[in-house]
């Protein structure tokens, strides 16, 4: 006798990571600077704009700083005070039927890329696209599995003036029938990619001076309180879910953990970092 197991699972693709070009960023619908009255420009995706797969119009509820409206597809949220979004569709969703919208990994990224510069997202704050595959495995025990290719989500990397953003995002998996034009269809969005003071991008700049200056660098990684020195200049950010907290940092890799300096070795934390856990015993 068999038993019949499902499996559904991302897995990372390796090596498919591409840089924007001119012919995959579409047009945008109005050109946009990347610095305006010395703030770097952000970019919202409401609800009005996406075009994820939410289905008629359940309910809008908004309860915990969240606005969410529920579809008969799935549910799409918009963290207020952040303008953050997260559209996720249902297991029984119709989008789930469509094919993949291509086989083309490039394809796809360059796609979703057009997708959110069409929006407004300025295209020179793009320093790259990574690719997430979405496989659903099905075997009989003691068989082999036989996995097949359900699509794939592209995340679009940001960079400043040459400074990674890492924690900003805009992801979106595609489907739907690709091959003659047709509409898109989003299965799965997220998007927080905030505005933010340009000090911190001169921050960042004063970092890497520090960091490519051979006299002071050596005395600057001897203060680091980590068994790694190594490191990256990056721009760092909170989570969509809270209030924007920013800051330029030398990341260092110490372990598993990631750790974050400013420019006098000065260990800075992200809000979630710092976060007290609660009472192992509740009860008095």
């Amino acid at each position: 006798m068999s038993k019949q197991i499902g499996v559904l699972a991302y897995l990372l693709v390796v090596g498919c990571s591409t840089s924007p070009s001119e012919d995959s960023l579409g047009a945008a619908t109005s050109q946009q600077t990347q610095r305006v009255d010395n703030t770097v420009q952000g970019f919202l995706m409401p609800f009005g704009l996406s075009r994820f797969y939410l289905g008629a119009v359940q309910q809008e509820v908004y309860i915990g700083g969240i606005d969410r409206i529920t579809g008969a597809n799935g549910g799409f949220a918009t963290f207020v005070s952040t303008g953050g979004t997260f559209g996720v569709s249902n297991a029984n969703s119709p989008v789930w039927s469509m094919p993949p919208y291509t086989q083309s990994a490039q394809t796809h990224n360059s796609t979703v890329q057009g997708y959110f510069v069409s929006a407004g997202l300025s295209p020179q704050q793009v320093i790259g696209v990574s690719i997430n595959t979405l496989v659903e495995g099905h075997e009989n025990l003691g068989g082999t599995a036989d996995p097949v290719f359900k699509g794939y989500t592209s995340i679009l990397q940001r960079g400043v003036e040459g400074v990674p953003v890492v924690d900003s995002s805009a992801s979106a998996m595609v489907r739907g029938d690709g091959s003659g034009g047709g509409p898109l269809y989003i299965a799965q969005e997220q998007v927080y990619w905030p505005a933010f003071p340009h000090t911190v991008v001169d921050d960042a700049h004063n970092l890497q001076s520090l960091v490519n200056d051979p006299v002071r660098f050596p005395a600057y990684v001897a203060q680091l309180p980590t068994g790694a020195k190594p490191g990256t200049v990056v721009i760092r950010h909170s989570r969509w879910t809270e209030s924007l907290s920013i800051f330029a940092s030398y990341d260092v890799l110490d372990g598993q953990v990631i750790r974050h300096f400013d420019a006098n070795a000065i260990e800075l934390h992200l809000p979630d970092e710092v976060r007290q856990l609660p009472p192992a015993d509740p009860f008095p």
